[in-house]
């Protein structure tokens, strides 16, 4: 029974977190029309875009992700947009009292099935108890040009951030709270947004194609795709591995004609370009990877004892080791999450992230025991830690 709470509590931490990779989202409005734009920065090319057409009474759909790690975004044939941003760290306090979820994807299915604007999104939330939403924002937008960016604000309660003027910006740090549990701030694929935004003259696709080539990420964590969505044509503009040069425009109604499908993003451009595939070729050797590809064939204790035989082989092991937890953080192992992240400490006992995590898991799965331990650990190397200051006073009450 335990180990069936266990890995329920921590597959809806997984999947409420749904990307922990940087990622730059935007929208504006102006003259009547609604633009909203994303670069979408992972260490996975295996991205898709689903179409899902209207049923009675339901909305039509699609969503833009990967076959890896789940859905990442999407808009409906309201016009209504959405998309995710990681953070360091934020939990929304539970309402038992107010119905619950089962399921994290069924309750998105819902929002863009039944929900047309921002508002309505809002008072849906509102009426569900929030207590599996992890560490993540997300932007709506809406056809009328109204947005909004919603999480958790510091104290875990629901936060709803709006814009205000013809444009917004989130990336991945808590626009309620933007010094705590934010995983960069300041941001400078933020600045850059609200800068060019700032001095745009006219809403186009063309000048969203620029921002989003002035704010894209290369090297570990790359831009993997780009999408912009018209949400006022219902048309959504796809550029695949940072190359703004080569776009594949689909409209939602005619697509929609061809009942539900979907594409592997790279078919939809003529080659794989040389960026492309020299990431593709370093990424499968990379340790994550290797330890990736050990746990979903031999499970976490192989993985474990294989990075024990190799380990020496490889410079940057930290850093690996953090991109392995962010991957099965996607994929919803919550259980080999866990693991990992003790094999972190085990490895770099004096790393006070690497403890803060640890905690931040525990807190998520009930061990408040162990959970406070991990925090006083951090504050034994990091006394300042505002955040986990705080975290402490709340858990300790």
């Amino acid at each position: 029974m335990r180990k069936g709470i266990f890995r329920t509590v921590m597959t809806m931490f997984c999947l409420a977190a749904v990307s922990v990779f940087p990622c730059t989202i935007f929208n504006a409005s102006k003259n009547g029309r609604v633009l909203a734009g994303n670069n979408e920065d992972l260490n996975s090319t295996d991205s898709r875009i689903w179409f899902y057409p209207p049923q009675e009474g339901k909305y039509g759909y699609v969503y833009v992700g990967f076959d890896s790690y789940g859905i990442q975004g999407g808009m409906n044939d309201r016009g209504l947009f959405f998309d995710y941003n990681a953070l360091k760290f934020a939990k929304m306090n539970p309402s038992p009292e107010k119905p619950g979820i089962k399921n994290w994807r069924a309750f998105v299915d819902k929002i863009m099935t039944e929900c047309a604007t921002v508002d309505e999104v809002v008072e849906l939330l509102g009426k569900h108890n929030l207590g599996w939403w992890g560490p993540n924002q997300v932007m709506y937008a809406d056809a009328t040009g109204a947005s909004a960016v919603i999480g958790a604000d510091r104290h875990g309660e629901l936060s709803v951030v709006r814009k205000k003027g013809v444009y917004q910006v989130s990336t991945n740090f808590s626009l309620a709270n933007p010094d705590f549990g934010s995983s960069t701030y300041p941001c400078y694929r933020y600045e850059i947004a609200n800068q060019m935004l700032e001095q745009m003259e006219e809403l186009t696709v063309d000048y969203f194609r620029k921002i989003l080539a002035a704010a894209h990420q290369e090297g570990t964590n790359p831009t993997i795709y780009s999408n912009i969505c018209d949400l006022t044509s219902k048309e959504i503009y796809i550029y695949n591995f940072h190359n703004y040069d080569e776009v594949a425009k689909l409209n939602l109604e005619e697509e929609f004609k061809k009942g539900e499908h979907s594409y592997e993003i790279l078919s939809l451009f003529p080659r794989k370009n040389h960026a492309q595939k020299a990431f593709e070729e370093a990424q499968a050797k990379k340790l994550s990877q290797v330890l990736l590809q050990t746990i979903l064939t031999g499970g976490t204790e192989a993985a474990i004892k294989k990075f024990d035989e190799i380990k020496n082989d490889y410079s940057l092991v930290a850093g690996e080791l953090d991109s392995l937890i962010f991957s099965l953080r996607i994929r919803g192992r919550g259980k080999d999450m866990m693991e990992v992240s003790k094999l972190y400490t085990r490895e770099f006992p004096n790393s006070a992230d690497g403890h803060k995590r640890l905690g931040d898991l525990y807190q998520w799965t009930g061990n408040r025991e162990l959970a406070v331990k991990s925090y006083k650990r951090v504050l034994e190397l990091n006394p300042k830690n505002a955040e986990v200051l705080e975290i402490l006073k709340k858990i300790e009450r």
